[in-house]
């Protein structure tokens, strides 16, 4: 059976890739031909284009923000082409590539079946308000599935709801990974999606490890990969000791006494490779990422996960910790060195992360029985 993928396959984001390559991964690994429809539609060729902001910021004056995006371009060339490399590795990519809904047509016939997910592929806001990412292009409707797709939203808009309920609708085999997915579908279309693991949980913890290829990180450290400039120190007021530890920070908020404290090392532009390689060797994890904690959990690595107030995006991360029991490693006002420094019972972790993971193969298995 030939599977045909969509998602955000060619992102320069570490979730957005390695989720890509987990989905592929799991389903090669059963035996299926599954390889991501090259879909790329304006805003997500656009989304990591440097100059184009740089253009789109200077046309509405936004001076400052123009200037930020100009200083990243050299990074962000860097960061792009280490992608690039990943996914011409690792990825099966279709020969030919797509760029409107309506080129789409002409792939009905190459694939026994279609899969739409993970990522924020619904989300109107990253997907350019595009419902190719419903599969609204597949003309037999038994030959859909959605896995693991995400609204990154409490509520989808108005101004699209009737085409949302219209192709989910069409979608044979629903699936989200976070329950205010499941109330968006069961809202909209009156059906019941079930609730299944990011693609990133379907492979064990040793076949992530074999896809680190450096694994002379050297010392101790802390790794952080936050999306706002206070997080970092809210942190550090738990009174957590950073004595004779190295700060490995993935951020777009650095300053350029970052880049000559010694204590402190720069991950702006890491291969996918390199991120896992950060996560698995670090002695803690700060994040306000979604997949940089699912790899926390999945490797076994002390966290503290931040929410950003974003009901809709942090629902993902509320879903996430809840089925695994460690809401309690949500910063809060208030935290101490104890809450940072409270155990994980690993063991209880992990054989949730079993139940679950069967859970959603069976979805799988069960939707690709046609």
């Amino acid at each position: 059976m030939k599977l045909g993928l969509l998602s955000f396959h060619t992102a320069a984001n570490f979730g957005a890739a390695l989720q890509a390559y987990a989905l592929q991964e799991f389903l090669v690994s059963k035996g299926y031909d599954a390889e991501y429809i090259d879909y790329q539609n304006h805003q997500r060729r656009m989304v990591y284009d440097m100059p184009y902001k740089v253009k789109v910021c200077m046309k509405r004056k936004k001076y400052a923000e123009a200037m930020a995006f100009a200083l990243g371009v050299p990074m962000m060339n860097m960061r792009k082409r280490k992608f690039e490399k990943f996914n011409k590795e690792y990825l099966h990519i279709s020969p030919k590539a797509y760029y409107d809904i309506k080129e789409l047509d002409a792939v009905n016939e190459l694939y026994d079946m279609f899969i739409v997910g993970s990522d924020q592929v619904w989300n109107p806001g990253n997907n350019g308000k595009d419902i190719a990412y419903m599969l609204s292009f597949v003309k037999d409707e038994k030959k859909t599935m959605s896995y693991a797709s995400s609204f990154g939203l409490l509520e989808v808009p108005e101004y699209i709801k009737n085409d949302y309920a219209r192709n989910l609708m069409r979608i044979a085999h629903l699936s989200t990974r976070e329950l205010s997915g499941v109330s968006i579908i069961k809202d909209l279309t009156g059906r019941d999606a079930q609730l299944v693991l990011d693609p990133v949980f379907l492979l064990k913890k040793e076949q992530w490890q074999e896809l680190i290829v450096d694994k002379k990180r050297g010392g101790k450290y802390l790794f952080s990969y936050t999306n706002r400039k206070d997080q970092m120190g809210k942190f550090l007021k738990t009174g957590y000791n950073m004595h004779g530890i190295k700060h490995h920070k993935l951020s777009r908020f650095t300053g350029i006494a970052d880049f000559f404290n010694p204590s402190v090392k720069v991950k702006y532009d890491m291969s996918p490779q390199e991120f896992l390689a950060n996560v698995d060797g670090a002695q803690m994890v700060v994040s306000a990422s979604f997949h940089c904690i699912c790899f926390a959990i999945i490797l076994n690595k002390p966290f503290v996960c931040f929410l950003t107030g974003n009901d809709g995006k942090d629902e993902r991360l509320k879903t996430l910790l809840t089925h695994f029991g460690l809401m309690d490693r949500v910063y809060h006002k208030g935290m101490t060195l104890q809450d940072v420094q409270s155990p994980i019972d690993w063991q209880i972790v992990n054989d949730k992360i079993d139940k679950k993971r069967i859970d959603s193969i069976a979805f799988i298995f069960d939707s690709l029985k046609r």
